[in-house]
């Protein structure tokens, strides 16, 4: 059990200060440190854990057998918070850069790597714990290159962090000292607009009393549609859209499928066998068929498994298929559950916002099927 403590350079364990006062610092650097740290989420298990007492000024290191997280569950997970390290009284608010890590590396040879060690570390024993089966939930105050793999995070504010694998990103909403009016918390640390995916742009409220804002809709030759109103825009250009504190602008872009479950469950995993409905946005360059002698076009929805050797377990429905940019009346839509026999569908159309809905076309997510629409 020895050597998995920070020490400094004369050999003696580090104290340094941060929330519980004066702390020793384990050195995860080290393998056997990580190891030891794994072990203590362990829900069944008693084991020897460090015990530090002081005596004459000085630190005592003994070790006490102890019940790895008891009373907890494999559903408790956990926040490495101050990982940083966090040390109030070091002169970088950290760790000295010489002190020592296991193998005689200097701090300031891994001090990105301290928090990461740590998070890597619970990772591995939330997975121990569950037997492999339920993923683990890591929250991590330090991180580094790779943290991506085992560590999660909040809501996507930092996009820089976003674009190195960490898509989910948080920071201390409202400040860390000092209280924000209730408008500006709501709209703390936003980006001017942002895409969700390759479908979605989205426009936060960053300004008090704002009853309109601009969003710029990129992309010659492309159209954006309102997600609430379904009203195409060209672009590029800007628009103004009219807000509140309880409306978000989004528009769909063109060309592009999104699916939605529309029952509010209290959690996702409630939701998981929910039918789906499909957003579908027409675009400016959608490929449809003419035939010669009649005017009459045809626009052709298609759901094909492309991976044959891929297979998914589910039996979850569409219930409805919303085509946004039909800018003709549909005159009938019909279904192919196989390759030959059509079956006619239901569906309402509305010219002024060219939106057409789709009722209960009894298809499934994992099973192929064509729709052909014509007007």
């Amino acid at each position: 059990m020895k050597g998995l403590l920070v020490k400094k350079r004369d050999g003696t364990i580090y104290e340094g200060n941060c929330w519980p006062g004066d702390s020793v610092y384990i050195d995860f650097i080290n393998p056997k440190a990580r190891k030891f740290w794994a072990d203590q989420f362990a829900l069944d298990k008693s084991s020897f854990g460090p015990n530090y007492e002081r005596d004459m000024g000085k630190t005592i290191l003994t070790f006490i057998q102890i019940l790895q997280y008891a009373g907890s569950t494999k559903d408790v997970y956990t926040w490495n918070d101050m990982n940083e390290p966090s040390v109030f009284s070091g002169p970088e608010v950290t760790m000295q850069k010489d002190l020592v890590h296991h193998g005689g590396l200097e701090h300031r040879e891994v001090h990105n790597l301290y928090g990461f060690y740590q998070h890597e570390a619970t990772f591995a024993g939330q997975l121990s714990r569950a037997d492999n089966e339920l993923r683990p939930f890591v929250l991590s105050r330090a991180f580094f290159a790779g943290s991506q793999r085992t560590a999660a995070a909040s809501i996507p504010m930092l996009l820089s962090l976003s674009t190195a694998g960490i898509p989910l990103v948080g920071a201390d909403v409202g400040g860390f000292f000092g209280d924000p009016d209730e408008e500006l918390l709501n709209s703390y640390d936003e980006d001017r607009q942002w895409m969700v995916g390759n479908a979605l742009l989205v426009k936060p409220i960053v300004e008090k009393d704002a009853t309109q804002v601009s969003m710029y809709l990129a992309g010659r030759g492309e159209v954006w549609y309102d997600w609430e109103t379904s009203k195409p825009r060209p672009s590029p250009g800007a628009v103004q859209n009219p807000v509140t504190l309880k409306s978000i602008p989004m528009y769909q872009r063109g060309g592009t499928v999104i699916p939605v479950r529309e029952r509010v469950r209290r959690s996702s995993q409630l939701m998981r066998e929910d039918p789906i409905t499909l957003y579908i946005a027409l675009n400016m360059k959608d490929i449809y068929l003419q035939y010669l002698r009649e005017h009459d076009y045809l626009h052709v929805i298609i759901n094909k498994n492309l991976d044959k050797k891929g297979t998914l377990e589910s039996d979850v429905m569409i219930e409805k298929i919303v085509v946004r940019g039909v800018k003709f009346f549909p005159r009938t839509a019909h279904i192919y559950l196989d390759d030959f026999t059509p079956d006619p569908l239901d569906f309402d159309y509305d010219r002024d916002t060219q939106l057409m809905e789709i009722k209960s076309p009894n298809a499934y997510i994992t099973r192929d099927f064509r729709i052909d629409i014509h007007t």
